[in-house]
């Protein structure tokens, strides 16, 4: 259809006339809401098409329609409004968009899993100016043709704007189709939260929200990129933060369900089920949210040394054989599991193929310190800080939203038992879990010797000796590990005499002499409750 030449002869008169209707709602015309512009008036704004479309009818003796002409920049609509003195703008850029991808196409789970920046295409190339460093991408993956579970798989922040490159070579494995040939219009993402597997955001169970079942994504499911209104965008934060996303993902991590001190064949029980690489200290399962750490493999070779800090952090070291250690895979992945909602899981090797469940951890932080590589020379290896026995928090957390942390002065048994199991909230700054860590830790030394009451609980007898406090000299002993020292549940850690200890870390007997104690250990703490 041709398109009609706009009129000579509008006026200025003609558009302010043409604003005043528009904003009284008097006259009925085709035009929808401006996608990118807006013309600017004594702080109003409207639709510059839909603007010169009514005016237009003092002229030509009736209204344009949408068809009938272009907008946009160096269109003859924007050159006419802006030769009369009136604004023609970009819309301010949305606050945060969704970002499509089809299964059948793409891995996009299988690229989310392994890849903390990424590059997607924009295909709605008039948005691209829109689409500002620093605003929220929501990743959605669609059904595709087998009708997969579709929703928000992941939570990104524009790194780069979106610019015309050639595919990430990298990312070429992802494709399940023909890849495009030829540079594409793509923006760099940052991956700030995952959804994956069984934790998807559903879009059944978004669209039952009354702010979101009208997101365009529900009337328009063909498009790539969908800018999100204000409303649009609060409601959707709102509803992945916290323990929203968690009710509404319908989370099945309950599968992730291991027992503390029980031992686990790292193949059939780990690697089999829930995936991960299968060599190394750290595990990355693409559709669980989950890092399993493994220590104890390899020993100390190449600098890894793995130990429980006087003040009850367990120090971990990263991955990376040769040269200094980067943020890359698996150690990125320990970084960002606050974010990202990733629950680290540790394990320490028993025997070969077999791996003892230590406890859920949290990332507290980490420094930098030097370590030989395989090749014996001095390298950057990166130490991780970790809470040990605790789930990693669900958001973000927020460093200026916590209040001041007051811990309880623990003086009775009852105090120290209460003291050693204290949750750790979720709202604390590192500096704070850090305390809290350190107090468990000492809660729980105390809380076994002060039940041990001078008498080793492996064999019943007294305390060989005082020691320069003038206290009855006994070691607690952690039965589920072979690391002693950091914060742990009581009914897991037992006071033994040196002579006991050193049978269970260095007898001949050790495991069975563990096992024992073990039992003695439930019957003690039955007592003692």
């Amino acid at each position: 259809m041709p398109r009609t030449i706009i009129p000579a002869g509008i006026t200025r008169d003609d558009i302010l006339q043409a604003i005043a209707d528009l904003k009284a709602g008097t006259i009925a015309h085709e035009f929808h809401e401006s996608e990118r512009f807006d013309l600017i008036y004594e702080g109003g704004r409207f639709a510059p098409k839909a603007v010169l479309g009514v005016a237009a009818r003092r002229v030509a003796g009736r209204l344009l329609v949408p068809a009938d002409f272009s907008g946009g920049e160096n269109s003859q609509c924007f050159k006419l409004l802006r030769s009369l003195g009136f604004e023609v703008l970009l819309k301010e850029p949305p606050s945060a968009w969704i970002f499509q991808g089809n299964p059948d196409q793409f891995d996009v789970e299988g690229i989310l899993a392994e890849r903390d920046e990424i590059e997607w295409a924009v295909r709605q190339k008039h948005y691209a100016p829109l689409m500002t460093v620093g605003r929220l991408v929501y990743l959605w993956k669609a059904a595709g043709k087998r009708k997969e579970r579709s929703g928000i798989v992941a939570i990104c922040e524009i790194l780069i704007s979106p610019r015309e490159i050639e595919e990430d070579t990298e990312a070429q494995k992802f494709w399940r189709t023909d890849q495009p040939v030829g540079p594409l219009l793509r923006a760099r993402l940052k991956l700030r939260r995952r959804f994956l597997g069984e934790n998807i955001l559903a879009a059944a169970s978004i669209a039952e929200s009354e702010s979101l079942r009208d997101l365009a994504i529900f009337s328009l499911r063909t498009s790539t990129n969908y800018p999100l209104s204000p409303l649009h965008a609060v409601a959707l934060n709102q509803l992945t933060s916290g323990d929203a996303s968690q009710k509404l993902g319908a989370t099945k991590s309950a599968a992730l369900n291991f027992e503390v001190g029980r031992e686990y064949n790292r193949q059939a029980d780990l690697h089999g089920p829930f995936g991960g690489q299968e060599r190394g200290g750290i595990a990355t399962p693409s559709h669980f949210p989950a890092v399993f750490l493994f220590t104890g493999v390899g020993g100390g070779l190449f600098g890894y040394e793995n130990v429980f800090r006087d003040d009850g952090v367990f120090l971990y070291t990263g991955e990376g054989q040769t040269g200094d250690m980067k943020f890359l895979r698996g150690n990125l992945a320990i970084k960002e599991s606050n974010i990202t909602g990733r629950q680290l899981f540790l394990f320490e090797q028993t025997r070969k193929g077999f791996v003892r469940f230590i406890g859920k951890a949290s990332y507290l932080g980490h420094h930098f310190t030097e370590r030989p590589d395989a090749n014996g020379s001095i390298r950057q290896a990166i130490i991780f800080e970790l809470e040990v026995g605790t789930e990693s928090p669900p958001s973000i957390i927020s460093p200026e939203g916590a209040g001041k942390l007051t811990l309880p002065e623990a003086k009775s048994l009852a105090d120290l038992r209460a003291a050693a199991v204290l949750a750790t909230p979720y709202n604390l700054t590192p500096k704070e879990r850090r305390t809290v860590v350190h107090y468990r830790s000492e809660a729980v030394k105390r809380y076994v010797l002060g039940r041990a009451a001078g008498k080793c609980e492996g064999c019943d007898a007294d305390a060989p000796f005082l020691n320069r406090k003038k206290q009855a000299y006994l070691e607690p002993h952690h039965t589920t590990r072979r690391s002693d020292g950091g914060p742990d549940a009581p009914q897991h850690v037992i006071a033994l005499c040196p002579n006991c200890h050193r049978r269970v870390h260095s007898g001949l007997d050790g495991d069975e002499y563990n096992k024992t104690l073990i039992a003695r250990l439930g019957v003690i703490e039955a007592y003692t409750d």
